[in-house]
């Protein structure tokens, strides 16, 4: 973050900087000049040797002067705004993953020139069922990849918002340990509510159940509202 990555060609704006301020010294003289008229003729009514018309007229040309010199301060700062964004650093950490432009290129306001993927303060992004939505702050939560151990997990935040298509939320979650961008994994949730696996359920003509031992013997228990092949 703050590493200084583009360097753009900034003549034309330092020009019209340097145009800018000699503008601003030539106002700032005539506004000297007007201030010292405007002096002598209050003097001179105060003795009665000058009109109103004339004071006031002095007057007028001390106020647009003044008010041009502020126009002028405004458009400075806005080119001093304009070459700071001549060097283009890195707003966070992270990488560059692809260099849109070339030396010598052209380039315009809005246009982009790098692309940057963040690589610290990562999260992990996971689709949940909304069932299990109201279960994410008091369930245990691991994360599982295929090049680490299961780390434990800590939710950030959740969207309030269902994809109906899917009855699924977005979760995000935090480690201890640094992740590298794009791992991919799964979220482990250990749920609080009991279930009976789908791979232990039974048929048995129009009734789904399991079968339990009692006295040596195989007993059918009824499963009220089961579903086949979910838990």
């Amino acid at each position: 973050q703050g590493q200084k990555l583009v360097a753009l060609d900034c003549h034309d704006s330092n020009n019209q900087l340097n145009q800018l301020r000699a503008s601003e010294q030539e106002v700032e003289a005539s506004l000297d000049y007007a201030k010292a008229q405007l002096a002598r003729w209050r003097n001179l009514k105060h003795k009665e040797l000058a009109a109103s018309t004339q004071v006031e007229s002095a007057e007028s040309e001390r106020k647009k002067l003044t008010a041009m010199l502020d126009g002028l301060g405004v458009r400075v700062e806005q080119a001093k705004r304009n070459i700071e964004r001549c060097q283009i650093t890195a707003p966070f950490t992270g990488v560059i993953q692809d260099q849109l432009v070339g030396v010598g290129s052209l380039a315009s306001v809005g246009m982009p020139i790098l692309r940057l993927i963040q690589t610290d303060s990562a999260e992990i992004r996971a689709t949940l069922p909304v069932l299990l939505a109201s279960q994410l702050k008091d369930a245990p939560l691991k994360f599982q990849a295929t090049t680490i151990d299961s780390l434990k997990v800590k939710l950030v935040r959740q969207s309030a918002v269902i994809d109906t298509n899917t009855r699924s939320i977005t979760a995000w979650f935090t480690t201890d340990i640094p992740l590298r961008i794009g791992l991919s994994g799964q979220i482990v949730m250990i749920d609080q509510v009991p279930h009976i696996p789908a791979g232990l359920q039974v048929r048995r003509g129009d009734e789904i159940g399991f079968f339990v031992r009692e006295d040596a013997k195989a007993k059918f228990i009824p499963l009220a509202m089961a579903q086949e092949g979910r838990p």
